[in-house]
């Protein structure tokens, strides 16, 4: 284990000392990195430059190297706040697993540079470090190593709380692989997963994590987080074995003649309508609007696939059941893709759906998704239009499956 060490250094150098000797007391060894303040003008002695000079002379029984000695402003936070954080960065780029930081000594500007710019900015584990002194003798030395595993957490929530999972997954990447920390590592990386549509990534850990959930009911910060992931993990098998049964070409027809399939697809599909919804509604939260009205329209689309599976008609491939394709009356293609406004008409063809309720719904979101940056136009989405394109969206869903059905539907929203 690679550790390093990080101390202000004011006027006394008891503090520091100790501080060593109590890493020391853990580590086999320490690399350490002094800041020292600078003497005001008329400010006479003990100059913290000698106080560091004393720290680096002492004899603390273990490897220690003095990888950098170096003078800050004890008392611009301006200047202060750019020594520390060069210092962070040049300590970030050795590597270390964990580093030490001491709230020791020194002015005040000294010791919250120090500590912000190693807290926020350092990927290692940090362990705040506080020596309680009375006069110069020693009381009791602290350690906080939950102060920044709190920290990261919490802002890895709250950035998945804005809809933005894979950040917030990246960022809980730091966390160590023990509880609590493991817990919102993964639970976030799976909810990663899940954000971009790959059930399969996310089931297994969903379901491993699923059992940690009750531990985590009572916890101010977490309980939310195990809640989203409870949810999700008692559907999440049904929603992967759906999207594979929707891709197997080749054994579609032994499927979709199956005793059940029509119910089995419109339950487990609906739950892969329900989910696009979900997705639009968190790329709209996190101000995605293009990535919204996207999302709206594959509800849609995906809502008139479902009832296509239903009648035996597979979307990309209409006569992969050749009995169920032989009942549409030749008006689509045998070989050719059903696209969205296709479905609907076919739909409504055979006596499935009225398209009456929701015409101006699907005409509206149809031509804003067109118009969009991402498929065909030059359109910047904006908030409004977004909202729109969601609300069409629901309308059409709830239509397609009714909204008797689609008020039974499960939770399955991300509230973090």
């Amino acid at each position: 284990m690679k550790t390093a060490a990080l101390f202000p250094v004011g006027t006394t150098a008891g503090g520091c000392i100790s501080a060593i000797r109590g890493v020391l007391s853990r580590e086999e060894s320490l690399e350490v990195f002094i800041l020292h303040g600078v003497l005001a003008p008329g400010q006479g002695p003990p100059d913290p430059a000698d106080m560091a000079r004393e720290i680096k002379g002492t004899d603390f029984g273990h490897p220690v190297s003095w990888k950098l000695t170096a003078p800050i402003d004890t008392f611009d936070l301006s200047s202060a706040y750019q020594t520390a954080r060069e210092t962070v960065r040049t300590i970030a780029t050795e590597r270390y697993d964990r580093v030490y930081v001491g709230i020791t000594g020194g002015a005040n500007p000294l010791v919250a540079s120090v500590f912000h710019a190693a807290l926020t900015y350092l990927d290692a584990e940090v362990v705040p470090i506080y020596v309680q002194g009375k006069g110069l003798t020693t009381e009791r030395t602290f350690f906080a190593p939950d102060l920044r595993l709190s920290v990261l957490a919490e802002e890895a929530i709250a950035i998945a709380r804005s809809g933005q999972t894979r950040v917030a997954a990246q960022l809980a990447a730091r966390l160590p692989d023990s509880s609590p920390g493991l817990f919102v590592k993964v639970c976030l990386a799976a909810l990663a997963d899940w954000d971009d549509f790959d059930y399969a990534r996310a089931r297994d850990a969903l379901r491993r994590q699923q059992r940690h959930c009750d531990g985590y009911r009572s916890d101010v910060l977490l309980a939310p987080l195990a809640d989203t992931v409870a949810r999700l993990a008692l559907v999440v098998g049904r929603m992967v074995k759906t999207t594979v049964e929707f891709r197997d070409l080749q054994n579609f027809e032994k499927l979709a003649s199956a005793s059940g399939w029509s119910r089995k697809v419109r339950e487990c599909g609906g739950l892969l309508v329900l989910d696009a919804l979900n997705n639009a509604r968190r790329r709209l939260q996190e101000g995605r609007y293009t990535d919204s009205v996207l999302r709206s329209y594959r509800a849609a689309e995906c809502a008139t696939q479902v009832r296509l599976y239903e009648m035996g008609i597979h979307p990309a491939k209409p006569s992969a059941f050749e009995k169920a394709f032989a009942q549409t009356g030749g008006i689509i293609e045998a070989d050719k893709p059903i696209a969205f406004a296709r479905g609907l008409a076919l739909l409504q063809n055979a006596g499935q759906i009225t398209l009456d309720e929701i015409a101006e719904s699907v005409q509206d979101l149809g031509q804003t998704r067109n118009s969009t940056y991402l498929e065909h136009g030059y359109v910047r989405i904006q908030r409004g239009q977004a909202e729109r394109c969601l609300n069409h969206a629901e309308t059409i869903c709830q239509h397609l499956l009714e909204a008797a059905i689609v008020a039974t539907w499960p939770d399955l929203s991300m509230k973090l």
